[in-house]
């Protein structure tokens, strides 16, 4: 997937039904999240940002490196 250096949207790879499965596998609490419609209009750098310390950066680092062999 072209994650367009960061600036692809939420709302653009939920579109994709592999990465939408990967988050749900992988975050189940995101995929949960009643946020997630407020989010899609997110780049996913934005996401990233707000991701720091709630999420191990070890984790984050791998499932960008999986949305973008997908």
């Amino acid at each position: 997937m072209d994650l367009r250096q960061g600036n692809i949207t939420l709302r653009e790879i939920l579109r994709q039904p592999q990465a939408r499965e990967l988050l749900s596998r992988e975050l189940p609490q995101f995929a949960r999240s009643p946020l997630l419609g407020l989010a899609g209009g997110m780049t996913l750098n934005q996401i990233l940002v707000h991701a720091k310390g709630r999420v191990p950066q070890d984790k984050v680092s791998e499932l960008v490196a999986q949305l973008k062999a997908l």
